[in-house]
């Protein structure tokens, strides 16, 4: 098994340096120069290269070592890889639209894999889950809320991909759910992390769908699983951020009345990286990375202590409690003294 696992790293290189020389080569997938959208403008060619490489890396995988992507859970993850490709290359891809495709793919993903959440730790809610139709309708609407948090987050370097590398490595220390799949995931997402730290390659819509959904079916399937052990409550520790960043943005963004089909600029992913972008003198990658960076410290920090209280409902309450309010609480701090440096 050592020895396919250091086979599958050097494959998982090669692969990857395949597909970004050859990306860059043809210009193909590059980061379109925006001005509209929220992410960081670097007027480089940089290849959106996250959910190809993802893709090809675990479908390779699938044939040589035990893993959960199947032929079935594969198929939907290439229909999101479209959906992802026409959103990062067609600007005027409208939201609403994107969203309706979301909702029906992640249904068909949900009910391919009879994918269920069996328990939230919510008696008002649980009693209606034993209802099938309900319970795949309530699973779809939270791998939504997961799926669009992250496309939010994806607006500075390292800060999705270091979520998501934060997750496996906490999930490879804590349990022993799924090893070789996520062992599978790490070290695809060592390498994307290397490489976006130094601005070469982005996620794009592609990488953060497949990435998202993924996620979403090993948490919900690694709570199912282990509920003898763990309250459910951890899944919220697990996705706190995005799915926070989600309704903290509708919210923002409905009290002020700003059109949902514009770009939004105003994340505290934003905010951070335009005050250390005027605290070391417009250095556009430095700021773009450190932001991310941050961001990846105190989220390993808060994802490390819930799992040491996994079964602790009071623990895990108090610190999803503590992160929503250091986070509007830095936000506010972000957006009023920006102005004043």
């Amino acid at each position: 098994m050592i020895f396919l696992l250091v086979i599958f790293s050097f494959f998982s290189l090669l692969l990857f340096l395949l597909l970004y020389f050859y990306f860059k080569r043809y210009n193909f997938l590059i980061d379109p120069v925006n001005e509209q959208d929220h992410k960081i403008q670097i007027n480089e060619k940089i290849p959106l290269i996250g959910g190809f490489y993802l893709f090809f890396t675990i479908s390779v995988s699938s044939f040589f070592l035990t893993s959960i992507f199947n032929y079935y859970f594969l198929t939907v993850i290439f229909l999101f890889l479209i959906l992802g490709y026409f959103s990062d290359t067609k600007l005027n891809f409208k939201p609403k639209y994107r969203f309706y495709i979301q909702f029906l793919l992640s249904l068909i993903f949900v009910l391919v894999n009879d994918l269920k959440i069996i328990s939230t730790g919510l008696y008002f809610l649980d009693k209606y889950l034993i209802i099938n139709f309900v319970n795949f309708f309530f699973t779809t609407i939270c791998l939504l809320i997961i799926l669009n948090g992250f496309n939010f987050c994806d607006g500075v370097n390292c800060n999705v991909p270091g979520y998501f590398l934060i997750l496996t490595i906490n999930i490879l220390l804590f349990f022993e759910y799924q090893t070789i799949t996520f062992i599978i995931l790490l070290i695809p997402l060592i390498i994307i992390y290397f490489f976006n730290l130094f601005n070469k390659i982005f996620l794009g819509d592609n990488g953060v769908y497949i990435l998202a959904l993924i996620y979403g079916f090993l948490i919900i399937k690694l709570i199912n699983n282990n509920l003898d052990f763990v309250t459910p409550l951890l899944a919220i520790n697990l996705l706190w951020y995005p799915a926070f960043e989600n309704l903290f943005t509708i919210i923002r963004r409905s009290t002020v009345n700003e059109n949902i089909e514009q770009a939004d600029r105003n994340h505290l992913h934003n905010l951070i990286f335009n005050f250390l972008l005027l605290k070391f003198k417009k250095r556009v990658k430095l700021s773009n990375s450190l932001t991310g960076i941050i961001i990846n410290l105190y989220n390993f920090l808060s994802i490390y202590i819930s799992m040491n209280y996994a079964n602790d409902k009071q623990v895990l309450l108090l610190i999803v409690i503590t992160n929503i309010i250091i986070y509007v609480t830095s936000y506010l701090y972000f957006y009023k003294n920006i102005n004043k440096i």
